[in-house]
């Protein structure tokens, strides 16, 4: 069996291999991969802010509170202006103008737990300052969602039983 090989150009292979890590190093970590229209960008933001509004609301936060991050995350993703409708079932986000594209989402009532909403606190500080791409946010909160107690239902009980003679 033969085979040929072509023996590797001294003069062009460092070159793309300084280019390579000349890319690397000078690359901007708070820039994400770009989404390829304005509109997918516009909708992926406002799902992601749906999903986050309304996971918020499940871990128990205030509506008024709800209402202000997820305002922040919409100026972090240079959305148009919004109009943010925060109630304890029920989470919307429209674009307000000529735009109305709409995001509507309920609120589950299983409520999530303190390490997914310890989670939920940290995607939520990222998507604040804007410099993780909505999909990625998406996939996150599914994993989230999906992740395992840490404790079985037994330990579970006890901690929530310490927690309550603990508050009195």
């Amino acid at each position: 069996m033969n085979t040929h090989s072509v023996p590797p150009d001294p003069k062009r292979e460092p070159t793309s291999k300084v280019a390579s890590i000349l890319q690397r190093v000078l690359k901007d970590p708070t820039r994400s991969v770009p989404i390829q229209t304005t509109e997918d960008k516009v909708d992926h933001a406002l799902e992601m802010i749906r999903v986050l509004g309304s996971a918020m609301l499940e871990s128990g936060q205030a509506t008024s509170d709800v209402q202000e991050t997820m305002a922040k995350v919409a100026r972090a993703y240079a959305l148009p202006e919004v109009r943010i409708i925060s109630l304890p079932t029920i989470f919307a986000i429209q674009i307000a103008g000529h735009d109305r594209r709409m995001e509507i989402g309920g609120v589950s009532t299983a409520g999530l737990r303190l390490d997914q909403i310890a989670a939920l606190d940290d995607l939520i500080s990222r998507a604040t300052l804007g410099i993780v791409e909505p999909v990625e946010i998406l996939a996150r909160m599914e994993a989230i969602r999906k992740s395992k107690a840490r404790f079985g239902f037994v330990l579970q009980i006890l901690g929530q039983m310490l927690m309550t003679l603990a508050t009195g």
